[in-house]
């Protein structure tokens, strides 16, 4: 059985997987969630949401995704929100982006079956970006946004690519590590996806889907003066959310391999 877009379940099964997936990301994502951070109202760090709703489109399929998404960002604001901000639909819009699309991301990238290539696509692909914004916070004095500058001094230019430099090191450290951890459970061969493959879709999802379309869904919120802000804090969020994500999506198929027999 190919885990993605599972098509053993029946449709009574899949309606009833989405409702337990959308509890669980709403509850996750709004009341065992880091939310409207005082000085950053705009960054938001859960403990798995995501990573539901990410699962969820693997087993169920887009449209399963998206309606898990979707329903689970509506029904942890009308259920759980406290903030006194409006309902906004393109932040839910997000989710089922993430939802959907999630799919096909992994379906991709399911195709790449050697894990030494997927390593080297995967840091080869975090470092060019990381280069990337480096070089760009270095050689430029300043960030002009609309009718907004936001100053780049000596010491931002020093302590923002040392924490992203951190952040990546990290991501290598834990995918090592979790990896061997993972090569002595089983062989690498059994497992639905190798730790490289989680690490560098959830990585694409995140940056493409968070970080870039969801950063624009909450400027629209909180102000488009304040996009390169939330970016910032977006792709900082999103350095924690992979590794973080990777372990909970991995731990989620080990515990499912039990009862389905995927591939």
């Amino acid at each position: 059985m190919n885990i993605l877009g599972d098509k053993n379940l029946s449709l009574v099964q899949k309606i009833a997987l989405a409702g337990l997936f959308t509890a669980l990301a709403a509850i996750l994502n709004k009341v065992l969630a880091i939310n409207y951070i005082a000085a950053v109202p705009f960054v938001r760090i859960s403990f798995g949401g995501p990573a539901i709703i990410i699962f969820a489109s693997i087993l169920l399929g887009p449209i399963f995704g998206a309606l898990v998404g979707g329903l689970s960002d509506v029904l942890g604001y009308f259920v759980f929100d406290l903030s006194g901000f409006p309902y906004a639909p393109w932040i839910t819009f997000t989710y089922i982006l993430l939802g959907a699309l999630s799919y096909f991301v992994f379906y991709l990238v399911k195709k790449v079956k050697n894990q030494k290539l997927m390593m080297l696509i995967t840091y080869l692909t975090m470092g060019i970006i990381f280069l990337l914004a480096t070089l760009f916070i270095t050689l430029n004095d300043e960030i002009v946004w609309l009718t907004h500058t936001y100053p780049l001094d000596l010491a931002l230019k020093i302590s923002l690519p040392i924490l992203m430099f951190v952040l990546f090191v990290f991501i290598i450290v834990f995918n090592f590590f979790f990896n061997r951890l993972f090569q002595k459970k089983m062989t690498t061969s059994s497992l639905v996806f190798s730790i490289y493959q989680l690490s560098f879709s959830l990585f694409i999802i995140e940056f493409l889907i968070i970080v870039f379309f969801g950063s624009v869904m909450k400027a629209i919120l909180f102000g488009m003066e304040l996009y390169p802000l939330i970016v910032f804090f977006q792709a900082m969020t999103m350095l924690f959310n992979i590794p973080f994500n990777t372990f909970i999506i991995s731990y989620i198929m080990l515990i499912t391999k039990r009862y389905y027999k995927y591939n």
